[in-house]
């Protein structure tokens, strides 16, 4: 049987484990979306072309523009299947960089949660972004506030209903 009973005391817990997690979720759709889909975005397109200039931009190049367009672009459309596309190609060059750097930034602060975490976290950033330049950054903090419930409420009912032993 894949229903357990477990204490009152186990499922009280469990409970207050759950509510926690729920201001977690709110917490983080709030902070991460502003810090990493608009003050990191929004600072990137400062550092991205500043960095470019310093690596040789100054001669009409440079080396971060050669990185992003020649290897980043078609990685990030190939694992995006082309749908970032009109973001990360047809935009100037770097505006795509600087959403890649700050999904990077998004991505590395999810790295405790293993290799795992750290491919979903890329995919989810990389959408959280289509999301915040479809509908805007409102938008974006309700789709990631309500993703972060639905998996705490999974774990919820997998530690509250179902047997993992």
């Amino acid at each position: 049987s894949l229903v357990i009973k477990r204490s009152r005391a186990d499922l009280m817990i469990a409970r207050l484990v759950h509510k926690y997690n729920m201001g977690i979720s709110v917490q983080a759709g709030v902070l991460e979306e502003l810090v990493f889909r608009y003050f990191a975005f929004i600072a990137m397109l400062g550092i991205v072309p500043f960095l470019n200039w310093c690596a040789f931009g100054w001669n009409g190049g440079g080396l971060l523009l050669w990185f992003y367009t020649v290897v980043m672009v078609p990685i990030a459309n190939w694992a995006t299947l082309g749908l970032m596309s009109s973001l990360l190609a047809t935009t100037p060059w770097f505006v795509g960089a600087a959403l890649l750097s700050a999904n990077a930034m998004f991505r590395n602060g999810h790295k405790y949660q293993g290799p795992i975490g750290i491919v979903n976290s890329w995919y989810i950033g990389m959408f959280l972004f289509w999301i915040m330049f479809q509908f805007g950054l409102i938008v974006a903090i309700i789709v990631h506030i309500l993703y972060d419930v639905i998996v705490f409420t999974v774990k919820h009912l997998d530690v509250t209903v179902f047997d993992n032993r």
